[in-house]
């Protein structure tokens, strides 16, 4: 049944009730499905012993630095977590700031595939972005 129907503009929207299985298929999930996230937004000259403390209290098993086009940091990074509920935790320093440079970063939701198709062999032979710059 519908629930509300509201006008935005020249656009309708119906609004329904749905069921917890039904919004996981229509929004692709919002639960962490690997015990990754993404950052962007950090300052390119960030460590991983900074990314450890930022998010203190996590254990983060591999930080993987992307580069840009022009073989420099872009200001984004994968994020391994030892469990996903510490990746769900660690969701929550979503657009706080990142050591003394007092940035904000961006946490995603990412997974274990997207973090491997940024991998050194696959961008070296096919010269996409998101090369690695430092693992472990």
């Amino acid at each position: 049944a519908v629930v509300s129907t509201q006008s935005t503009g020249h656009r309708w929207i119906e609004v329904f009730d749905s069921s917890g299985p039904e919004m996981e298929r229509a929004t692709g999930g919002t639960r962490v499905k690997d015990p990754v996230v993404k950052l962007r937004g950090l300052p390119f000259q960030i460590t991983r012993q900074e990314i450890e403390e930022f998010f203190a209290g996590l254990l983060v098993v591999n930080v993987t630095m992307l580069m840009n086009e022009n073989g420099m940091r872009s200001g984004a990074a994968y994020i391994q977590f030892a469990t996903k509920e510490e990746a769900q935790t660690a969701l929550k320093k979503h657009m706080q700031t990142i050591g003394d440079s007092g940035r904000y970063v961006e946490v995603f939701m990412a997974t274990m595939k997207e973090m491997e198709n940024e991998s050194p062999v696959r961008e070296a032979t096919e010269g996409r972005r998101g090369t690695v710059v430092e693992e472990g």
